[in-house]
């Protein structure tokens, strides 16, 4: 597989062929959290900059053996991402084509319930340690708190803790 600098680029079938069979094609498996960049962004003179590509950031937590799974899509195309906090990945699919790259949380593409992200390519990385509640695409400085954490008019539930296989 191509090397960038400790990411592996997905360049043909073949390497998200190997990479699917790596992480048992996502099996048991939680989208953890995302981070998406338009790209283009207003600079200190107040001129649009669209110098940069959209891409999007996806850590991947498995209940399975093996470290955290990042993958950052460059180039985004479309992105639909569905909450499931209570529901593991149970089969995904990876398709990569001269034109585009397809990843989905379900084995059937295009499905109601299915996360889906298109990009022109993508590169992924194992990260050991990062397994657990922190979030590890913030910014968020402590005196920022008040301004990204508002106060709630609900209660959250609670978390269900449960192990591979177990149900709700």
């Amino acid at each position: 597989m191509n090397k960038f600098g400790g990411w592996h680029k997905l360049a043909s079938q073949e390497e998200a062929d190997q990479l699917m069979d790596r992480v048992q094609h996502f099996r048991d498996s939680i989208l953890r959290e995302s981070k998406f960049s338009q790209g283009a962004f207003v600079d200190e003179r107040l001129s649009l900059n669209t110098s940069h590509l959209p891409h999007l950031r996806c850590l991947f937590q498995r209940q399975k053996s093996g470290p955290v799974l990042e993958i950052f899509f460059v180039n985004v195309k479309e992105i639909r991402l569905l909450p499931a906090p209570y529901d593991p990945i149970e089969e995904a699919s990876l398709k990569v084509t001269k034109e585009e790259l397809v990843w989905s949380d379900h084995e059937n593409v295009g499905s109601v319930k299915t996360s889906t992200v298109t990009s022109e390519t993508a590169y992924w990385r194992e990260i050991d340690g990062w397994l657990g509640p922190k979030e590890r695409y913030t910014a968020v400085q402590s005196d920022d708190l008040d301004y990204y954490a508002p106060e709630l008019d609900c209660e959250l539930p609670s978390p269900s803790l449960r192990g591979p296989g177990q149900a709700l």
